[in-house]
């Protein structure tokens, strides 16, 4: 019987499964976010599992589009707190040339 090792979207454990015959009539996945590799080889899920095959086959979750806008939301947040940031650097430059100009010094920029 082949081997074949399952991961499942981000997960570092696998589950394993010895079989024969064709991924797709032994395991219940969603295949259009599915990749199937035998060594470098990459497969389909018709493939049949051979004697001795060692098998991976990763199942892409849909909730990729989650992580994608996890991602747009850190970019705005990064944005925003540049934006926030640049403001407090513009604060802190009126006010030192408002404490120089208390003491009857110019800013010589």
């Amino acid at each position: 019987m082949g081997i074949v090792n399952l991961y499942k979207g981000l997960e570092s454990f696998r589950d394993i499964y010895n079989f024969n015959g064709k991924i797709k009539d032994n395991l219940d996945l969603n295949w259009a976010h599915v990749k199937i590799y035998k060594g470098e080889a990459e497969l389909t899920p018709d493939y049949e599992v051979q004697e001795h095959d060692v098998i991976i086959v990763h199942e892409h979750h849909a909730g990729a589009t989650g992580l994608i806008i996890m991602a747009i939301v850190a970019v705005g947040v990064a944005i925003g707190s540049g934006v926030y940031a640049s403001e407090q650097i513009k604060q802190a430059e009126r006010d030192m040339k408002k404490a120089l100009k208390r003491i009857g010094k110019k800013n010589e920029r």
